[in-house]
């Protein structure tokens, strides 16, 4: 301990934090980067429709859902998946995605993809009882 310069260590502590803040508040955001969207009604719009609903149907979409996040931000101890954002239904983010899936299936006619909810040892058990009291919205257990 007696070999640290303790007053120098402040000092490039201090310059590095300040380099940090002018840093980020000059650093212009990154442009934003927006792709082609057919317009609805097209013919278009219809064939990258059809083309979405076969991946469906080919049962070869799956989607992955980053629930690890707790909900504290936000006010609330549970898991975000599980926050209401204040719709009429009162329903959670994690029922608004279960029941798109569900309708994605049912459109393309076949099994809805699978879901991957990946969790963390904060949310997980929170988590799995959720989905088990909501019936996994509709969706299959195993998926």
């Amino acid at each position: 301990l007696m070999s640290i310069d303790a007053e120098r260590a402040v000092d490039v502590f201090e310059r590095s934090m300040g380099e940090c803040a002018a840093s980020a508040s000059t650093r212009a955001p990154e442009p934003a980067v927006a792709n082609y969207v057919a317009e609805p009604g097209s013919d278009e719009y219809a064939r990258w429709r059809d083309v979405g609903l076969n991946v469906v149907r080919s049962q070869s979409l799956a989607v992955v859902l980053l629930a690890g996040g707790q909900g504290t931000r936000l006010g609330s101890a549970n898991p975000k998946g599980m926050y209401d954002i204040g719709l009429p239904s009162a329903k959670s983010l994690f029922a608004l995605q279960g029941e798109r899936l569900a309708k994605l299936g049912a459109l393309a006619g076949a099994p809805p993809p699978v879901w991957y909810v990946m969790t963390s040892p904060f949310t997980h058990d929170m988590t799995t009882r959720y989905f088990k009291r909501h019936k996994y919205f509709g969706l299959n257990a195993k998926d």
